[in-house]
């Protein structure tokens, strides 16, 4: 069953907002995945969950404090800024040598650079082509001042890693030390239920978990962690050295990632869309997944993308909202409220339906509707994971059942 997705319900969960800082404020249903084909979190994914190391999650969005929405970027159609220029240009033109930080021209009398009408020491064309603009410093000579490399490669744990994860979790986000530890950082950002998929191409490493991992002189400044899916490159996080903040290598990632969209398309056509996770209209440190266009945010109930720019002026209105009209015309959710937004009722679910679901139990394979027989109490527990993660999903999958 290794390539079979297999799922422990975790079922609801009711947690502190980690966004707002809200007591027991964030409402979501989990599940554990053992095993999650590629294809299947693609899936997922398309359906307002997202992972965390192994545990995959969907935020209730009618119940929650802060709504996280499902957020995509559509690659192809990328609007290439003067913003997104410059912030290439800065690491281009520090890495040759250009460029010298203001806290750097103190400790060592550099004299300040010339600037040019667009804030940069090189002016580039509207036009440039975003990959080979990130590219532009892959190529190392004798005059540069820094060599500059980002690696490509499944995710896998070093204690160099791990050290720049701890660093930036305490000077970025104040994490108590004692609170950080090498098991934690595995489950969260090295551990993944996908494994490495092939594919035919033999240019392209494969679908799975990934990380590109960002050095400058050889020492290890970031990481950013993602998954390479069947339509998508979904970003999972990204941690970077605070020591070279100057360069907004976050901001950097973003766009290294997106042109990567771009070279995977050209060897596997359906990858045609950058994931950024979750936008929530009320936090503003999530309002940035916005400038980074055309994107479009996931409807909560049909599952149907919808424009960005649309989307935002309905949050405007409402906390919660539809970004595809209802059978009345209107953006108001009337659907039930007993079951969360997008997810089915599980008492909609027949008894038909658990025909073609296997369930693990006692390290066996059973049919759903064979092990109701024998075990009845069994049938709500199974039509309610059917209802979280739909039919389609339950068909193909299995649900390790613990009773």
């Amino acid at each position: 069953m290794s390539h079979t997705s297999i799922f422990i319900t975790a079922g609801e969960h009711t947690s502190d907002c980690g966004y707002c800082s809200q007591e027991d404020s964030s409402h979501s249903y989990g599940l554990f995945a053992h095993t999650l084909t590629c294809k299947d979190y693609q899936h997922m994914i398309n359906r307002g969950w997202r992972r965390s190391g192994t545990y995959v999650y969907k935020p209730n969005l009618r119940e929650t404090c802060c709504r996280q929405y499902t957020i995509r970027l559509i690659a192809k159609d990328f609007q290439y800024t003067k913003k997104n220029r410059k912030i290439i240009n800065r690491l281009n033109r520090y890495v040759n040598g250009e460029y010298v930080p203001e806290k750097l021209k103190t400790q060592t009398n550099q004299p300040s650079e010339a600037k040019r009408n667009d804030g940069t020491t090189s002016e580039k064309s509207p036009k440039e082509d975003l990959i080979e603009a990130i590219h532009s410093i892959d190529h190392h000579s004798a005059s540069t001042a820094h060599k500059f490399e980002v690696k490509l490669e499944p995710a896998s744990y070093t204690e160099e890693k791990y050290q720049l994860y701890r660093k930036y979790q305490i000077t970025v986000h104040h994490d108590e030390p004692e609170k950080i530890s090498k098991s934690t950082f595995k489950r969260f950002l090295i551990e993944s239920p996908m494994e490495l998929e092939k594919t035919e191409n033999s240019a392209f490493l494969g679908f799975g978990s990934f990380h590109q991992s960002y050095f400058l002189d050889g020492k290890l400044i970031a990481v950013g962690v993602i998954d390479i899916l069947p339509t998508s490159v979904s970003s999972v996080y990204f941690f970077y050295d605070p020591e070279y903040g100057y360069l907004a290598l976050g901001k950097y990632s973003a766009l290294r990632e997106i042109a990567l969209t771009l070279e995977l398309n050209q060897l596997i056509p359906s990858i045609q869309y950058y994931m950024m996770g979750y936008y929530i209209h009320t936090c503003s440190k999530m309002k940035y997944k916005g400038e980074y266009k055309p994107s479009e945010l996931l409807d909560p109930i049909t599952y149907e993308w919808a424009p960005f720019d649309k989307c935002t002026s309905l949050l405007n209105k409402n906390k919660y909202t539809l970004f595809v009209p209802n059978a009345n015309g209107t953006y108001e959710d009337i659907s039930s409220t007993e079951a969360m937004p997008g997810m089915l009722d599980p008492e909609s679910i027949a008894d038909r339906d658990l025909e073609k679901m296997i369930v693990c139990i006692g390290g066996k394979f059973v049919s759903a509707s064979i092990l109701v027989k024998v075990f009845p109490k069994a049938k709500e527990d199974i039509k309610q994971h059917a209802a979280a993660i739909g039919i389609e999903l339950a068909n193909r999958s299995v649900l390790y059942y613990q009773g």
